[in-house]
């Protein structure tokens, strides 16, 4: 590395972390040659780097003067594919307080970016160019995930003699962390690409299906009226995607004329029960992956409060996640599409660097309630396949305009901008040849997310397939719960008189008294109102009402036939 590139290093990352260092470009400088002194180098590169790594982990976090620390000993990298194109995966590889926990969906999600990576450079699909995968574990923790992001690009841009690309970002999965990485990045020229739906919108990355939570919620609220649910509380992550969730749910059950007596937000299972109790029998559990498991197993021992729990969420559950539960849970789960060469690549043989697969698989063979090998087939691993695709196709394009018939990478590719990286994003589909099974649908990046749910009872240690659910209807078959019950008393919430709170504590959100005299329908339809789910003094508007036009109708019958039978006028 030249002398002359440490003042552009030291703009382009003091841009990233808010060094006051003056102009921002937005890439990385071009590769440069061997610097003449040979020995001065490698006396002195250990020194660069290890100084601006200190620099941009310090900057980052922007809370080392208030001793606010991440601890990090847990997380970290835990693969690299080496390649002079790299895409950095973050994720929650392990979850829980201390990171201990680990994911059996991410596992997945790590193995399909693995193996899209690997057949893309197996069939040479970027001629002279090699893809290469970096796997962070972020353990969910939004500051170390932006540091991590910062972390992985001055990796690449120290690699000696020629950097490699960073191509872009993968995850993270939640929309607060995602965000900060990407607000972060951004000045680097590194986009951010969802590897799945997020439940809300991450700005500024790019989500690869726009979100939709309003389908989930549709979806959920048709699962409860065909079991025959009339009343429910909802219980939500304190977080942003449980704050969305919960809001569209509320929405949604106004609209059905399913009562929603109580919101409860908060992050232990235990403390939350109590917020429950005389409430109605029926608990919802929306909100974050992993957040949403701890809340339903905490939840899943009160018998005394609670009957039934359903649980969703913004992205798929393994049921082998929530074994043990002791109450029937319904679980709305994604129907993902299934590609066979994952199932091969997820079940090869062992080695000694598979230390994660080991341990799903043997999750997997420990789980008495797993009946097949698609138990917890997750449905992020074809669009983490998509997300990869999508970065192959984008640097397709830009290695024809910028490189022409030539080999491997040109300088000018490092000179891209990130505005250029986004728009070939957003409107270059994804090169699927490797996986004929993606042209069933469609992930093109900006498309809306039209979810479709397998509806699971976990009831007395086994999980039994039920039906399926999407946002106009759901079809189930034969559902054996306990009788839905309403606590006492059973007012519902509405629309005007719902407030969500984030905190970690329980916050809970108490309805009071209010008429829908719709019931569920619209005044603009023949829409008949749903009557199982009202109160006394609804009924009696609509005895009143009933009442009202059936004396103008009669008025105005006798009216008419009088004077359609009294004898006209002699003159």
């Amino acid at each position: 590395m030249r002398w002359s590139t440490l003042p552009n290093l030291t703009k382009i990352v003091g841009s990233a972390v808010g060094l006051p260092q003056g102009v921002t470009p937005t890439m990385k400088p071009p590769p440069m040659h061997q610097p003449t002194n040979q020995l001065w180098q490698r006396l002195m590169t250990p020194i660069v780097v290890l100084t601006w790594a200190c620099a941009v982990w310090a900057a980052l976090g922007g809370r080392w003067a208030t001793g606010e620390c991440v601890d990090m000993s847990v997380g970290g990298t835990t693969l690299l594919v080496p390649g002079n194109a790299v895409l950095t995966l973050l994720l929650p590889l392990h979850h829980s307080h201390n990171c201990l926990q680990l994911s059996l969906t991410e596992v997945q999600v790590v193995e399909a970016a693995r193996l899209a990576v690997q057949k893309v450079n197996e069939q040479g699909i970027l001629p002279g160019v090699s893809l290469g995968l970096r796997v962070v574990d972020t353990c969910g923790l939004p500051i170390y995930s932006a540091k991590m992001a910062a972390m992985s690009w001055l990796e690449d841009s120290l690699v000696c003699p020629q950097p490699a690309l960073t191509l872009g970002i993968l995850g993270p999965g939640d929309a607060a962390s995602a965000s900060v990485v990407a607000t972060r990045v951004k000045a680097l020229g590194v986009p951010v690409l969802a590897y799945a739906p997020r439940p809300i919108t991450a700005t500024p990355a790019i989500d690869l299906l726009l979100p939709a939570p309003t389908h989930t919620a549709q979806a959920a609220v048709h699962v409860l009226s065909g079991v025959g649910v009339s009343a429910v509380s909802v219980v939500h992550t304190d977080d942003a995607e449980g704050e969305a969730l919960a809001k569209h749910f509320v929405s949604s059950a106004e609209y059905w004329y399913l009562c929603v007596a109580v919101t409860v937000a908060g992050s232990d299972g235990s403390m939350v029960a109590e917020a429950l109790r005389g409430g109605p029998g029926t608990v919802v559990v929306v909100g974050s992956r992993h957040k949403v498991i701890g809340l339903a197993k905490g939840l899943g021992h009160a018998n005394d409060i609670i009957d039934l729990l359903l649980v969703m969420e913004g992205g798929p559950l393994p049921e082998g996640e929530l074994e043990g539960l002791t109450i029937p849970t319904i679980i709305l789960q994604r129907r993902p599409i299934v590609l066979p060469d994952f199932l091969r690549f997820l079940h090869r043989d062992l080695s000694s660097d598979d230390e994660f697969r080991r341990q799903y698989l043997s999750t997997v063979a420990q789980c008495d309630a797993c009946t097949n090998d698609y138990f917890g087939y997750d449905a992020s691993v074809p669009t983490t396949v998509s997300a990869v695709l999508s970065f192959v196709s984008a640097l397709q394009v830009a290695h024809k305009a910028e490189c022409g018939a030539s080999s491997g990478m040109c300088p000018s590719l490092y000179n891209l901008e990130v505005a250029d990286w986004e728009d070939l994003l957003l409107t270059v589909p994804p090169n699927i040849t490797t996986f004929p099974e993606l042209a069933k649908t469609s992930f093109q990046i900006g498309d809306k997310d039209t979810p479709h749910y397998t509806v699971s009872i976990l009831q007395n240690g086994n999980f039994t397939q039920v039906g399926q659910a999407d946002m106009s209807s759901a079809v189930l078959g034969k559902v054996v719960i306990p009788e839905p019950r309403c606590g006492s008393p059973c007012s519902c919430l509405t629309r005007d008189q719902t407030s969500f709170s984030s905190s970690a504590a329980a916050n809970i959100t108490q309805s009071s008294s209010g008429f829908n005299i719709f019931s569920g329908s619209n005044w603009w339809s023949w829409d008949l109102p749903v009557t199982g789910g009202t109160n006394h003094g609804e009924m009696a508007v609509y005895m009143t009402a009933f009442c009202f036009v059936l004396i103008i109708f009669l008025t105005s019958g006798m009216i008419c036939t009088y004077n359609i039978l009294k004898p006209p006028p002699r003159d």
